[in-house]
């Protein structure tokens, strides 16, 4: 996949050469590594489209397409952009690391079911840290 680099951005700031590199491609067969800098980062996983990282398929869970976020800090003030909608915060690890896989709850149930897509996955962050507040719906 792409490394890219969030940059920082006002909320309601144009779109950066950076998210129309992520827009175009969608992040559909991919694992982009995103890697912000000091400050409040902004991820863009989805826009209005929608999220980025579906594998189109509603009979697995999309493991193998997301968005691999290496320093989402809150206390800096990162948020992920993403459709808006109902997402899971969830344990998981990449590469023996922990983190927190964000899903897309397709069928808004609240639980894991195969027709929810894998979006994202932060290492080094708590499910428990997370709630909607960390994320920007458009």
């Amino acid at each position: 996949g792409l490394e890219l680099v969030a940059r920082r951005a006002p909320l309601g700031a144009p779109v950066d050469q950076h998210r129309l590199v992520l827009a175009l491609a969608l992040g559909k067969g991919t694992v982009d590594q995103l890697i912000g800098k000091a400050g409040a980062d902004l991820f863009v996983i989805g826009d209005a489209r929608g999220n980025f990282y579906d594998d189109g398929s509603t009979r697995t869970t999309g493991t193998k397409d997301y968005a691999l976020v290496n320093d989402f800090n809150m206390a800096e003030g990162d948020r992920i952009q993403v459709k808006a909608g109902n997402y899971l915060f969830l344990p998981g690890t990449f590469n023996r690391l922990a983190g927190t896989s964000v899903y897309s709850d397709t069928k808004t149930l609240g639980v894991l079911e195969t027709s929810d897509e894998l979006i994202g996955f932060l290492i080094g962050v708590s499910p428990a840290q997370m709630s909607n507040e960390n994320l920007l719906f458009v």
